[in-house]
């Protein structure tokens, strides 16, 4: 399987590159998911944690609804800014 994505949505997780794409894909084959964005956000526990990235929790956050631009797309950059401070 390949994913194509713009660079931006690109989630580096302990070094690792993991395209947004991929993840979206994955949760949103669930039964239980209308619809899902995944932005990656600074995470100053996993810079200070000498640990596999592996080991630590992932958060999930459900929202009532995802932002979306006047075409229908989500609007990243509004998920980042909401989780980047």
């Amino acid at each position: 399987m390949r994913f194509v994505d713009r660079a931006k949505d690109i989630v580096i997780r302990g070094g690792m590159n993991i395209p947004a794409a991929e993840v979206e894909g994955l949760v949103s084959s669930h039964e239980a998911v209308a619809e899902c964005g995944v932005v990656g956000y600074p995470d100053s526990d996993l810079r200070e944690l000498e640990v596999g990235s592996y080991k630590l929790p992932e958060p999930i956050e459900i929202i009532e609804a995802l932002p979306r631009n006047p075409v229908g797309k989500i609007t990243k950059p509004i998920l980042r800014e909401k989780w980047a401070e």
